[in-house]
């Protein structure tokens, strides 16, 4: 019997002794017998079909999966002596699955159930001292994709102490998951301790409030693939206020330290200290003063390559603002920020002063807004700056850009948070998980995989380390721009236009690539008068890097025809053409072309509490990759007494072709009815 088995029973014999004790102590007495005051029960039935067909020139591959999955579950809340005193949660679960599950070169079926129960127990629950125990074991009967690590049973076993009467609030916790499958097993353990005293002071002339708060989590996990490690996370937060004025600083640092069979060491330490200080002066002014210093470690490998070794990321950033609203019409804000990054290898010191001021005016038809801005920044770089750590969140298959500019392509190293447990981090294969393309002066991080068992498409968090491009120069960047936006005839008319331009010089030294310098104007117009709503856009983009213009019309219809029945409608053309391309890789001009159009009706029912809906969409991009897609789907939801259905069907076909690549043709069809029954 395993250890977490043996956990589990244990919490399930006290738990068990904590409802019967009282009665059993005093048996005499009915007050002390559990007491129920709620019991339910619920049968769902979840059915599913997804089938999905690849072709390309002569190859096809087929994917396609039925699923149906029966659950009946009973549940019961209760109390003993009193509400007050001991409240208590019982479930019970028993469920069955059927799936067939079909692909080009396999075919399998496969059944399985599964025995849930979730038990747990309050003390005290609404006294200011309380005291929460449970234990839950899960065995959710998943579909083939999503389960590729076969059936997984999942316990998980804690309790929690919290203690809050103002101004003090106290909470301690520890919590101990296990996920169990056919082929590995993993074990996370939790420990959080949280501290808060908030007051408002009435007496005092120096302080009217201070709000004090502190939390540590320290947790561990392993798993039956040899991944093992730590994780802790601690900071303090104050804030005082006292008219008009506000001090809040921060105090944090978190230790991350990985490592596996194949002595692969992940370790990641992060410290920051930040201060800020807001204070509303006399006149209208505002001011905030800002500091901020942090340290980043990490260590990704033994050190056999060379962007695996250890890489240390500090920064010194301070920021001042003072800002400025006359006559509820005219503001100005002054901002000057000192940036100090360095590593290990080199660094960067940034100083920047921008003004930014915005008028507005009310006019006879009407309103305008106008509004100027100016920058001028100076960037002093020495050696090769390394970025030990930046988290990004992504929808995958997907892309996203980095921050930074001027990096080295060949430094790059990605990352997956794995949201499964042991929750480890996974480096990721260039041209396998991901690919990395420039794009003008910085870099776009495209991923289109993930390793197995992860399943795609879902949003997932990455962590990316790299390194900017080597060089001793000091350069300077200006900036300037200018717009003008109208507001008329109550709002239906809205004219803008916008001129933005960005010039870099060098100073001294040597820099790769050459200066920056880029003019961008955009002049358009918004039409909205109910049910319609049109936008014309028209944009001119001049740079040393990925210059482009184009144009761009978007409309659009929303109208409730009757009182249960809506209609939408959509459509979108734009046009850009890059006369040298868009990056290294693209250096050939083209012209990229999107239209879309959508439709969709949504109808209610009442007195029958059924909903149903119907729509469309068509796109088609013409460019460096010719892509067509279209889609219909149709949901239907209904609610009769104890009975809820739940019903959705989608249909969608995508073919694309690039300049060098065959033609790919897309279907994928997807159908689900779910019903769950009240039984109590």
């Amino acid at each position: 019997m395993s250890r977490t088995n043996c956990l589990s029973k244990w919490y399930v014999l006290i738990l068990t002794a904590l409802l019967v004790a009282p009665a059993v102590c005093v048996a005499d007495s009915q007050d002390f017998l559990p007491r129920l005051f709620s019991i339910g029960g619920d049968l769902d039935i979840n059915s599913h079909y997804e089938s999905d067909t690849n072709r390309s020139a002569e190859r096809e591959t087929k994917t396609a999966d039925l699923f149906i999955r029966e659950r009946l579950s009973l549940y019961t809340d209760g109390f003993i002596y009193h509400p007050r005193f001991i409240q208590f949660h019982v479930m019970l679960a028993a469920g069955l699955k059927q799936e067939d599950y079909e692909t080009t070169f396999d075919q399998k079926s496969s059944h399985a159930s599964s025995m849930e129960y979730d038990l747990s127990t309050a003390l005290l629950p609404e006294h200011p001292y309380s005291l929460y125990l449970f234990t839950r074991r899960m065995e959710p009967l998943s579909r083939q994709q999503f389960s590729t690590l076969g059936t997984t049973v999942e316990y998980s076993t804690g309790g929690r102490f919290r203690y809050e009467a103002r101004p003090y609030f106290v909470q301690a916790q520890v919590i101990r998951n296990s996920d169990e499958t056919d082929l590995w097993s993993s074990t996370t353990t939790a420990y959080n301790a949280t501290a808060v005293y908030y007051q408002d002071f009435k007496e005092f002339n120096f302080i009217s409030h201070i709000t004090l708060n502190s939390w540590y989590d320290h947790s561990t996990f392993s798993s039956s693939s040899g991944v093992s490690g730590t994780k802790d996370e601690y900071g303090i937060n104050a804030l005082l206020k006292k008219n008009g004025i506000s001090l809040n600083s921060m105090l944090s640092g978190a230790n991350y330290d990985q490592a596996d069979s194949g002595n692969t060491p992940v370790v990641m330490d992060q410290f920051s200290l930040h201060e800020r200080l807001n204070a509303a002066l006399p006149l209208g002014f505002r001011t905030e003063l800002s500091y901020k210093y942090q340290k980043n470690n990490r260590r990704l490998g033994e050190g056999g390559d060379i962007f695996d070794r250890d890489m240390s990321t500090r920064e010194n950033r301070f920021d001042l603002l003072i800002g400025h609203r006359l006559f509820q019409s005219l503001d100005t804000l002054y901002q000057f920020r000192l940036d100090d990054l360095a590593s290990s290898t080199g660094g960067v010191l940034t100083a920047t002063h921008s003004l930014l001021s915005n008028y507005t005016k009310k006019i006879p038809w009407g309103r305008v807004t106008a509004g100027i801005n100016l920058s001028s920044t100076i960037i002093d770089q020495t050696g090769q700056t390394g970025i030990a750590s930046e988290t990004y969140r992504l929808g995958v298959p997907g892309s996203f850009t980095l921050n930074s500019q001027n990096i080295e392509q060949s430094s790059i190293s990605v990352y997956l948070k794995s949201p499964l447990p042991p929750f480890e981090v996974i480096r990721l294969n260039e041209g396998v998980d991901y690919t990395v393309m420039p794009l003008g002066s910085t870099v776009q991080i495209n991923v289109i995989n993930l390793p197995a068992p992860f399943v795609v498409p879902e949003t997932y968090d990455f962590i990316i380390s790299f390194s900017l491009d080597f060089g001793d120069f000091k350069s300077q960047k200006d900036s300037y721009g200018a717009n003008v936006n109208f507001n008329l005839f109550d709002n239906m008319l809205s004219p803008y236009y916008s001129r933005q331009v960005t010039k870099q010089k060098l100073i001294s030294g040597d820099m790769s690539g050459i200066p920056y310098d880029a003019t961008a104007d955009t002049v358009g117009v918004i039409f909205q008068k109910d049910p319609y709503r049109l936008m014309g856009e028209y944009i001119r983009f001049d740079s040393t890097l990925s210059p482009y213009q184009g144009y761009r019309i978007e409309g659009s219809y929303s109208r409730s025809i009757t009182e249960t029945t809506r209609l939408l409608a959509a459509a979108l053309y734009s046009s850009r053409r890059y006369p040298h391309g868009t990056s290294f890789e693209v250096v050939n001009g083209y012209t990229e072309r999107i239209g879309t159009v959508s439709a969709s009706i949504q109808k209610r029912f009442p007195m029958q509490n059924l909903f149903i809906s119907a729509g469309g969409s068509y796109s088609q991009t013409k460019s460096v990759l010719d892509m067509s897609v279209a889609t219909v789907n149709t949901s239907l939801q209904w609610m009769l007494g104890k009975l809820a259905v739940n019903f959705g069907a989608s249909y969608s076909l995508l073919e694309s072709q690039g300049l060098s690549s065959d033609k790919v043709r897309r279907t994928h069809q997807n159908v689900f009815l779910n019903i769950r029954r009240k039984l109590l």
